[in-house]
C-alpha cells in the first residue's frame, strides 16, 4: 500500500476515522483531573471534598481532614493553570506513594506471617492500571501507590492476592483456594474494583 493509496482510503473513512478520534479524546479527557473546589478524590475508601486555597507560600501544601472528609489544598498565587495542575498532581502522588509505603509496612508482615508466605523485596509505584504484582522466583513484590486510595479491606483483599502468587504462580483453582482462604469475600471486592475504577485515577 503506497503513499497514495492510503490517502484515498483515509478520504474514504475520513468521518468515521473523525469520529474515532473524537471518541478516544473524550475518553482521555474524562480521566483528566482539574483539581478544582468542590471535585471529589477517594481516599481510605471514602470520597473526600478537595478544597483549593491561594496563599503567600511558594510550594503546594495538602492537608487531609480524615474526620471531615476534606481534602485541603494549598496553592501559590502566581500558579499558571497549566503549573497548577501538574504540581498538585505531583504532590498528589508524592502523598498517595509515601502513606501507602505506611500502610503496607504493618499489613505486608502482618499477612506475610498469617499465610507462612515469605516475600523479598516491596517496590510501590503510581500505576494507571495493576494494583500489585508479584515475581515468585525473586520474591518481589510490587504495589501501587494509589491503593491507599482504597478501604482497608480491598487493600488486605489485594496483599493476600499477591502473596498468593509466592506459592501458586497462575490464577489455577488452587490459587484461589488460598486467596479465599484469607479473604471470603474476594468477589466482591474484586467486582467493586471493576465497577468503580473511574474513581481511582489521578
Amino acid at each position: 500500500l503506497n503513499i497514495k493509496e492510503m490517502f484515498k482510503y483515509i478520504k474514504k473513512d475520513e468521518d468515521l476515522i473523525y469520529d474515532e478520534y473524537i471518541n478516544i479524546i473524550s475518553e482521555e479527557n474524562s480521566y483528566i483531573r482539574h483539581w478544582i473546589n468542590g471535585d471529589i478524590i477517594m481516599y481510605k475508601g471514602n470520597d473526600f471534598k478537595i478544597v483549593i486555597n491561594q496563599s503567600n507560600i511558594d510550594y503546594i501544601e495538602i492537608i487531609i481532614k480524615e474526620e471531615e472528609k476534606i481534602f485541603e489544598i494549598n496553592i501559590p498565587f502566581n500558579l499558571n493553570e497549566k503549573n497548577r495542575i501538574m504540581y498538585i498532581e505531583k504532590s498528589i502522588k508524592e502523598l498517595f506513594k509515601n502513606n501507602t509505603k505506611i500502610i503496607l509496612k504493618d499489613k505486608l508482615v502482618y499477612w506475610s506471617n498469617k499465610m507462612n508466605l515469605k516475600y523479598n523485596n516491596v517496590k510501590i509505584r503510581d500505576k494507571k492500571t495493576n494494583f500489585g504484582t508479584c515475581k515468585p522466583l525473586s520474591g518481589d513484590l510490587s504495589f501501587n501507590s494509589r491503593i491507599i486510595m482504597l478501604s482497608d479491606s480491598l487493600i488486605d483483599a489485594i496483599i493476600v492476592h499477591e502473596l498468593s502468587h509466592l506459592k501458586y504462580p497462575n490464577h489455577s483453582a488452587n490459587f484461589y483456594n488460598l486467596v479465599k482462604k484469607y479473604i471470603p469475600k474476594y468477589d466482591e471486592y474484586i467486582k467493586w474494583l471493576k465497577e468503580n475504577n473511574n474513581k481511582l485515577v489521578l
